[in-house]
């Protein structure tokens, strides 16, 4: 019997050597997470306890915290529970009553928990951690299973649970307490805030006078520093003479009676030089105090002082006291039975705020629109479940049948023993800010519908990437990638590649923050591609969006009429070469005709007296020099006096076929192979076959001239076609091809690449297609020479008519 008194003696003395450590920690450590820690390691240090752990819940019943000493690795698993919500049976049942749970033989008691296999021999004390109705955790220690039933260690380890949660709560309590100074510290820095820039001169005045404290106005209205009258001087001092008695006798009665004083006067101030100044002063009792705040303004300026002063009084009313919306107090029930509900529910619902209190006139819940009712109550269940405050967003119908989105958010109130008292909460109208979302979204809706519909190409670049194109854009440049170049020098003409490149790069570097110029690209970069250029006018500007700097670029296609414009030029210049060169060969003509004649009388000469066969062969060379200048001249002439074209109906084969037939032999000595594949059937139309055969005989010369050094296989291919309301025929070569940066220019007149070319072909050539209504344009064929496609309209039965 001896024997088990000292062991137990010495078993208590050890578990109060333990709590004794634990106290220490209580009252040195401030930190939450470190103390429970710190508790856990000293419950089973010296083998006071085989292990011990804590859990931490939050109000609301959620898992915050745990710590452990002894259970290694294990106790994840048992993390893993709280935070599923799957807690342990000892837990569960700690939590549930305000005493020790005691698990004698956990191996059977527990056969289900994941540390009964380490509780041989051994029982477990779970207790939970409650100050006051607050519930903080629970804490679990493992002891000798004798010593599971002592009572001695039992009322220990509620007192050491109950200490801890004590510890806990002046934790949160010092926590809340920060939190509430720094709270405390914003509203005096709002406070001094408003004071400081009410607009107007403001003091507060003491019981006895005083001059507590002044803003910056009423320093430069009195002319002394803050230093100078704060706490040093009475307002007496700023009061003339004539008004200091009545000025004294409202001070007095005022602190009687707020209302016993006007809260409006004016009076003569003096300021620091001793000049006299006509005021008008607003004067009011702070609440609970018998502190009074004064704002002065001279009368010179009273109509702006009183808009201003009313302002600052409605700024101050709506910081310090009103709130947009409604506070309420209600019963848990289907109702929402009203307790209290503020003024601010007259102008929310329009009902006085006694037609909801206890349901006199309606319910708040009658209110609330039909179709979310049940969703506002399961809700708020949901969150009274959880203890956690609840914000909801609904409509309501008012007393006038209006509709109101309104926002509310609240709590519920909970007694010591966790029994739901009463709902506190509070209801603002937000309908402005959903009609408005609302009206945004529409807004929105019709700028992009505008923007995705506009002519003009629209892009933003940012960071030197394209990330977003309207479809004219993506229609000029395709859809932008991750990788899309926002402006491609590749593509661009290279007569205006160095300009755009300088435009862009100042823009870029934030040399410059807008730029407009027209140039010229090509869609594809790939000669292969066969591009056809376009003509836009480009302007950029620097801008924001989202946040970032960007660049917005807007482009017109002006391809079209730079087309008619280049067109027209074409169309001036051939008339006015037209008439010089018609001048100029007929200048040229009439002495040619004299040295041909001269020419022949002195080959017939030579002939009739035996010159030798060098001078005939000399002779014979200037005439065939003169002949090719008579036939320069007589294309000159050609192009200068344009024949009209006689239209008959025909097919277009026909003309082709001669052409081919006349270039035949040509082509075989230059070793050139021509083949035709023309379209069954075509359609006859209106055309001038003379010039249509000029047409195709000039495109294949051209053709064959471009082949003459090349030392690849030679072809001309010719292809007819029926294409919508015309007839495409093409014209491709396997010579070198023409570059796409001269294509634009082929067609105008004297433009050549052969050094013994006059240059007015392909002018004529298009002016005849022009004459017959059609078009003609330069590509790259498929062995990647040139591929010219001429298209000729086919003439419906009222236009023959006409061209008749």
């Amino acid at each position: 019997m001896g024997n088990n008194t000292e062991k137990h003696t010495e078993r208590i003395n050890l578990v109060l050597h333990t709590i004794r450590n634990v106290h220490r920690l209580l009252v040195k450590e401030s930190d939450r997470k470190r103390l429970i820690e710190a508790i856990c390691r000293t419950l089973v240090k010296n083998r006071g306890y085989y292990n011990a752990w804590i859990v931490l819940i939050h109000r609301s019943g959620d898992f915050e915290e745990a710590a452990q000493a002894g259970l290694g690795d294990k106790f994840a698993s048992i993390v893993d529970l709280f935070n599923n919500g799957d807690i342990m049976a000892c837990a569960k049942n700690a939590l549930s009553q305000p005493s020790l749970v005691l698990t004698k033989d956990p191996q059977s008691e527990c056969a289900d928990c994941i540390l009964s296999k380490d509780y041989g021999g051994r029982g477990a004390m779970t207790v939970r951690l409650d100050h006051r109705g607050r519930i903080f955790g629970i804490l679990c220690v493992s002891t000798p299973r004798d010593l599971v039933a002592d009572e001695e260690e039992r009322r220990l380890m509620a007192d050491v649970a109950k200490d801890i949660a004590f510890a806990l709560n002046s934790i949160e309590v010092a926590d809340e307490r920060d939190r509430t100074g720094k709270l405390l510290q914003e509203s005096e820095n709002r406070y001094r805030s408003v004071f400081e820039n009410t607009g107007t001169a403001v003091i507060i005045i003491e019981e006895d006078m005083i001059l507590s404290m002044v803003n910056t106005q009423f320093e430069k209205l009195s002319g002394f520093s803050k230093k100078e009258v704060e706490s040093r001087k009475k307002w007496t001092e700023f009061v003339a003479s004539e008004d200091l008695s009545r000025l004294k006798d409202y001070h007095f009665k005022r602190r009687e009676d707020e209302k016993g004083a006007p809260s409006e006067y004016e009076f003569h101030f003096i300021d620091k030089s001793s000049d006299i100044k006509d005021m008008f002063c607003k004067i009011g009792m702070i609440p609970g105090t018998k502190k009074s705040i004064a704002s002065f303004i001279e009368l010179t300026s009273l109509k702006r002082v009183e808009k201003a002063l009313q302002e600052s009084e409605q700024t101050l009313s709506t910081l310090m006291s009103n709130l947009p919306g409604m506070i309420y107090r209600c019963l848990n029930d289907k109702d929402w039975t009203m307790e209290y509900v503020s003024d601010g529910c007259l102008e929310l619902t329009g009902y006085n705020p006694q037609d909801l209190i206890r349901n006199s006139r309606t319910s708040y819940s009658h209110l609330i629109h039909h179709k979310h009712r049940e969703s506002v109550w399961l809700s708020k269940q949901k969150a009274l479940t959880k203890k956690s405050p609840f914000k909801l967003v609904y409509r309501i119908h008012t007393a006038s049948g209006e509709e109101k989105w309104v926002w509310e958010q609240g709590t519920g109130v909970f007694s010591e023993d966790g029994d739901l008292l009463r709902l506190e909460g509070f209801v603002t109208d937000i309908t402005e800010r959903v009609l408005g979302e609302k009206a945004l979204q529409e807004s929105e809706q019709r700028f992009r519908d505008l923007i995705e519909n506009s002519l003009i190409g629209i892009s933003i670049i940012q960071k030197g990437r394209v990330v977003y194109r309207n479809p004219e854009q993506q229609r000029l440049f395709g859809p932008p990638t991750k990788s899309t170049n926002p402006f491609n020098m590749d593509s661009i003409h290279p007569d205006d590649k160095e300009k755009v490149q300088h435009f862009y790069h100042n823009l870029v570097a934030g040399k410059s923050r807008s730029f407009q110029t027209d140039f010229r690209f090509y869609p594809s970069a790939k000669l292969e591609s066969n591009p056809s250029m376009k003509w836009v006018y480009c302007r950029a500007n620097m801008i924001t969006y989202k946040g970032k700097d960007a660049i917005l670029t807007n482009m017109l296609d002006m391809t079209r009429a730079k087309e008619l414009e280049h067109f027209l030029l074409i169309q001036d210049k051939m008339a006015s070469l037209g008439h010089m060169a018609a001048g100029i060969a007929h200048e040229i003509r009439n002495p040619l005709s004299g040295i041909n004649i001269y020419l022949n009388t002195l080959e017939k000469f030579c002939r009739k007296v035996e010159t030798t066969g060098k001078a005939i062969e000399i002779i014979e060379q200037i005439k065939s020099a003169s002949f090719k200048i008579e036939s320069v001249i007589r294309r000159v002439m050609d192009f200068s006096k344009p024949g009209e074209p006689k239209f008959v109906l025909s097919p277009v084969d026909e003309p082709i076929n001669e052409a081919v037939k006349l270039a035949s032999l040509t082509l075989r000595k230059r070793n050139i192979q021509i083949e035709s594949n023309l379209a069954e059937d075509l359609p006859e139309c209106f055309i001038d076959p003379q010039m249509v055969e000029e047409v195709l005989l000039n495109l294949i010369t051209n053709a064959a001239d471009a082949m003459v050094d090349l030392d690849k296989k030679k072809r001309i291919q010719i292809v007819s076609s029926l294409e919508k309301e015309s007839i495409l025929i093409s014209v491709s070569d396997s010579g070198p091809g023409v570059p796409f940066y001269h294509r634009e220019k082929i067609f105008d007149p004297f433009y050549t690449t052969k050094n013994d070319s006059s240059g007015i072909g392909l002018s004529i050539t298009h002016r005849i297609v022009s004459d017959h209504g059609g078009s003609i344009e330069v590509g790259m064929s498929k062995w990647g020479g040139a591929e010219f496609k001429v298209r000729i309209p086919i003439n419906k039965d009222e236009e023959k008519d006409d061209q008749i």
